[in-house]
């Protein structure tokens, strides 16, 4: 199963996000797990890393996580491209 992680500061747009990739999921009949987070650090600190992430790069305190991703190799485990 695909695990995919949404992170964004505002819940709303993490709930639009997770009901749209939940859609095309199903168009698809691909199963996966969806994951909000709602900031950094609450990402950085989950246990369950996502195959897949959707990360909001526009609000201050998300860069410093950006940041800490690339430096992580252990955490993106090289293979997972940012777009």
């Amino acid at each position: 199963m695909i695990k995919i992680g949404i992170c964004d500061d505002e819940p709303i747009v993490c709930e639009i996000l997770k009901k749209k990739v939940s859609i095309c999921l199903a168009e698809t009949k691909t199963e996966a797990e969806i994951e909000c987070f709602y900031s950094g650090k609450e990402l950085l600190d989950n246990s369950k890393k996502p195959d897949i992430l959707f990360l909001d790069i526009k609000f201050v305190k998300m860069e410093k996580t950006v940041k800490l991703l690339l430096q992580q190799a252990e955490w993106t485990g090289l293979r997972k491209p940012f777009i």
